[in-house]
């Protein structure tokens, strides 16, 4: 682990890191077929694309073709984000699903819409990160859950908007995130349970959330359960002699039927690194905490998900390429923003990406914020 501790050193970490990552090659994904674009349908994009690339997706949707097998990553490190700016809706019907990852792989996706599907993870040891992801409340035949993750070493959730399927009769609604023997930290995001109401047909809503013999933490949510007929108490269902959840300044009724629960003292604190940046372009750092903190920047190549109660939190980066910056105090106003022209990435680089979370040091010791997946491209692109 490093500590950064200059403007010139914080511009060497992320050469470094950059330097320290595998070469990353970049593909454009263009419904529109435009110039410069390497595929026009997500399913040929993600079984091309070797491990550890990354998919730049620009504006369009993204629908299922019927002679094209809904996307599959499997065993491999992926990057999916939307360019910036780009509205991107993905509808593959039978779910977005990511399995077999090794321990040290990862498959991200920022920025991103999915309508009429879920995201799915299964058999996993490596991390799926999913950020400012949104999913549409459709009916669909695909498994309740806009969220689903069974059997997952770690699953991070930032900055989503997530509600869960909605009553499709006779088929009952789904809860936001449901979880089997997984490790899911949640920051800064809602998880709505999906609607009972079908016609003139009004089912019991769902729960937001099921865990079954999982852990969950959540800072700074919401769990909200589905309306309809009736609506449950329970925005938060919990079973199995296993499980367990942590929550920190997150709204919802937990029902315990089994393991156990902690609703943590204090506030959440919030971070975001604006992604993607190519070469002159800002990259823009906005830490949300109490004012009078000091502001630490963490990154590193690969994301992890571990609750420490020293940090009233998950840490979200793992070791060993370790950066740490402190980037100032929070200011009255309780957000300190920090820019950055990001240079040259290097001959031959077409982009890099790594992870980032922020931290807020005090007297009363550290929290830990959410955190943001990073994504560097050459101008050229």
């Amino acid at each position: 682990m490093k500590l950064v501790t200059s403007l010139s050193a914080f511009s060497i970490a992320l050469i470094t890191l950059s330097l320290s990552a595998t070469a990353q090659n970049v593909w454009v994904l263009d419904s529109a077929n435009g110039p410069g674009a390497d595929f026009t349908d997500l399913s040929t994009a993600t079984s091309t694309a070797g491990d550890g690339d990354i998919i730049l997706i620009r504006s369009g949707g993204y629908f299922d073709n019927p002679f094209i097998p809904s996307p599959i990553v499997s065993a491999k490190s992926l990057v999916l984000i939307a360019d910036s700016g780009a509205d991107v809706l993905l509808s593959p019907s039978t779910g977005f699903d990511v399995r077999n990852l090794a321990p040290l792989q990862t498959v991200a996706m920022r920025s991103i819409d999915v309508s009429g599907t879920a995201i799915f993870g299964q058999d996993n040891l490596g991390t799926l990160w999913i950020e400012d992801i949104g999913t549409d409340p459709a009916a669909t035949i695909a498994p309740h859950a806009a969220a689903a993750f069974n059997n997952c070493s770690a699953a991070i959730i930032n900055r989503c908007s997530l509600v869960g399927m909605n009553a499709f009769f006779p088929v009952s609604p789904g809860p936001s995130l449901n979880t089997f023997n997984s490790s899911v930290h949640v920051f800064d995001s809602t998880l709505q349970g999906g609607s009972g109401a079908f016609g003139h047909t009004v089912l019991p809503g769902s729960s937001g959330a099921r865990i079954s013999d999982s852990f969950l933490y959540a800072s700074g949510s919401s769990f909200i359960s589905g309306s309809g007929n009736p609506s449950p108490k329970e925005s938060i269902v919990q079973v199995g002699p296993t499980s367990e959840s942590i929550l920190l300044d997150t709204s919802g009724n937990v029902f315990v039927e089994d393991g156990s629960t902690e609703n943590l003292t204090g506030l959440s604190r919030s971070f975001e690194i604006n992604s993607p940046v190519r070469e002159g372009e800002t990259l823009s750092i906005t830490f949300t905490g109490v004012p009078g903190e000091i502001a630490i920047l963490n990154l590193g190549l690969k994301p992890t998900g571990l609750f420490f109660d020293s940090l009233a939190g998950s840490a979200l980066i793992d070791f060993p390429t370790f950066f740490i910056r402190i980037m100032g105090i929070i200011p009255a106003s309780g957000t300190l923003v920090k820019n950055f022209t990001l240079n040259e990435l290097g001959v031959g680089v077409e982009g890099v990406s790594f992870y980032s979370q922020g931290s807020f040091a005090s007297t009363q010791g550290i929290v830990v914020g959410g955190g943001s997946l990073v994504v560097l491209l050459d101008d050229s692109f």
